[in-house]
């Protein structure tokens, strides 16, 4: 039961270690990314950086907020590696946040647990089968909770992944049409201007 307890607790560890949080210096952060900044003084600041001065990177917090930091009293900055559109433009957290569901969360959750459940309970099965009847079920019991929850766990972080994934699709789609929508507005414009132009020609003839 001891070592099944200490697979559980390095399964959990590995999968909290796959969201860490990247590193950055401050002239490798880009206008639109998401970072936390701990300051010199000891203060942080969380949010989207919305502009980037010579010395300053002026970031906005989730309560729309606006904090000035200067590079050089920066200690450190963390945040997500930055996810950019088609076009090299970072598509920010909110953006995906506003665009991520929890359809592929939820469908691997259930299906991990379920899947978990026969396995773990197996597994303990076959394990306990050395042990005396009358501490047989409680590790048969503890065992097979064990394996549904952190199953269940390990399968909606891939849920999750693939809904992240999805919402970035979504976003560059979405980026996407806006581009083409305006070089059509564009278009359109110009035609209007060609044709203004050759009825003042028809005119001046």
């Amino acid at each position: 039961m001891a070592r099944c307890m200490a697979v559980i607790i390095g399964l959990l560890v590995v999968v909290a270690g796959c969201g860490h949080q990247a590193a950055f210096r401050p002239d490798e952060v880009s206008q639109g990314q998401t970072v936390s900044i701990q300051m010199t003084n000891g203060r942080s600041v969380e949010g989207t950086v919305v502009r980037i001065e010579n010395d300053v990177l002026v970031v906005v917090d989730e309560t729309n907020n606006s904090w000035r930091a200067r590079k050089e009293s920066i200690a450190a900055i963390t945040g997500p590696e930055p996810v950019r559109d088609d076009w090299g433009t970072i598509i920010g957290e909110r953006d995906i946040a506003a665009a991520k569901g929890n359809k592929n969360m939820w469908t691997y959750t259930i299906s991990g647990a379920l899947l978990s459940m026969g396995t773990s309970f197996f597994i303990t099965s076959m394990a306990s089968r050395s042990i005396d009847s009358d501490d047989r079920n409680p590790v048969l019991i503890g065992g097979t909770a064990a394996g549904t929850a952190v199953g269940a766990f390990l399968f909606s972080r891939l849920g999750a992944r693939k809904d992240r994934q999805a919402a970035i699709a979504t976003v560059n789609a979405q980026r996407r049409d806006t581009v083409k929508e305006e070089i059509l507005l564009e278009k359109e414009k110009t035609e209007s201007l060609q044709q203004q132009i050759e009825a003042l020609k028809k005119q001046i003839q």
